[in-house]
């Protein structure tokens, strides 16, 4: 009797497909394991920079200022530029908050390379125009400042996927005196200051009266201006393409195009920007507004937040925006904002 060895054609292709459908099933699952995996690596690093402001405010007194400039006094009317005090912009900013925090996650090494009382540049184009010694130390990767799920942040790039929030609510909500530092007579911005973090802002916990688990203290953002430079395109002399930032950026005020770098308000709601930083942008459009009027995350659903307690938390994007743009502003004297 012959004995038959083998598969037919017809069971093994049916072994195939069957293959072919489990691994279709598994790929999900997969792919959500390692999401899930990158959301709590991205929720640990924003706990970390939550823990080191506070140590920052036991220590000095007062949350770290959002960013420390020359500019003390906001200019409501009249040119910008012809009262700008110590010089421009490359002469004017000061270490952000993620520069001062530096001490406070460990990293004293790299905080002392820099020369803290010189000036800091807010963007690559003041690469080749700043004469600081802090310009050769500016724009180097800081992997404590990347979202693992951001495509845009790796081991060679200077993105940052945090923002300290400046505070909250509609664009008419924003100062006289926030909007004097964005030079309101040459273009808008996005200038608030009822949050935590701004200009030479000295927030401390007791002035923040709407209760340290109700107000934002920093949340994930994507909208950073950043086109997949890696250390050694921007470090290029003249660095090409249009103006980068950086996790160390200072702030850019008292200028003609006066940005809150770093920073960004609870006003439009979480992801609700399609603006890709990775794509060259000018001076101009989403680029002046985005990065500080909306957070954001490649997290599915919304975008994680530390508030002023330290308690990290994920807030969804399809909160009420009157509830997400309270839980900007510090001593807003709202009774719902315990809805987040």
């Amino acid at each position: 009797m012959r004995i038959r060895r083998g598969f037919t054609l017809v069971e093994l292709l049916v072994v195939i497909a069957i293959i072919g459908v489990l691994v279709g099933l598994l790929l999900p699952a997969v792919q959500s394991a390692r999401e899930s995996s990158r959301r709590s690596a991205c929720s640990n690093k924003l706990r970390q920079i939550a823990l080191a402001m506070h140590s920052h405010h036991d220590a000095r007194g007062a949350f770290p200022a959002g960013g420390i400039t020359k500019v003390t006094d906001p200019l409501v009317s009249g040119s910008c530029l012809a009262n700008t005090p110590g010089g421009g912009v490359t002469k004017d900013g000061g270490p952000p908050w993620s520069v001062l925090i530096l001490p406070f996650m460990g990293d004293q090494p790299r905080y002392d390379a820099y020369s803290i009382n010189a000036p800091f540049i807010p963007t690559t184009w003041e690469l080749t125009t700043g004469t600081s010694p802090n310009v050769a130390k500016q724009f180097k990767p800081n992997a404590n400042f990347q979202c693992p799920s951001d495509k845009n942040s790796r081991a060679d790039a200077c993105n940052s996927n945090y923002a300290a929030c400046q505070g909250g609510g509609p664009y008419s909500a924003q100062s006289a005196s926030a909007l004097g530092y964005a030079c309101m007579s040459i273009a808008p911005r996005v200038f608030f200051d009822n949050g935590i973090f701004f200009n030479n802002s000295k927030i401390r916990v007791k002035d923040i009266l709407d209760g340290t688990s109700h107000v934002a203290l920093i949340g994930e953002t994507k909208y950073m201006p950043h086109q997949d430079y890696s250390a050694a395109t921007v470090l290029a002399s003249p660095p090409t393409g249009f103006p980068s930032q950086s996790w160390d950026s200072s702030l850019r005020v008292y200028t003609g195009y006066s940005v809150a770098v770093g920073l960004c308000a609870t006003m439009n709601g979480i992801n609700s920007s399609q603006f890709d930083p990775a794509v060259s942008n000018n001076f101009s459009g989403e680029y002046l507004t985005t990065p500080q009027s909306t957070f954001g995350s490649n997290h599915t659903g919304g975008a994680q937040f530390a508030t002023a307690d330290g308690a990290t938390t994920f807030v969804s994007e399809s909160i009420s925006l009157s509830l997400y743009r309270n839980f900007g502003a510090r001593a807003s004297a709202k009774t719902d904002k315990g809805g987040l």
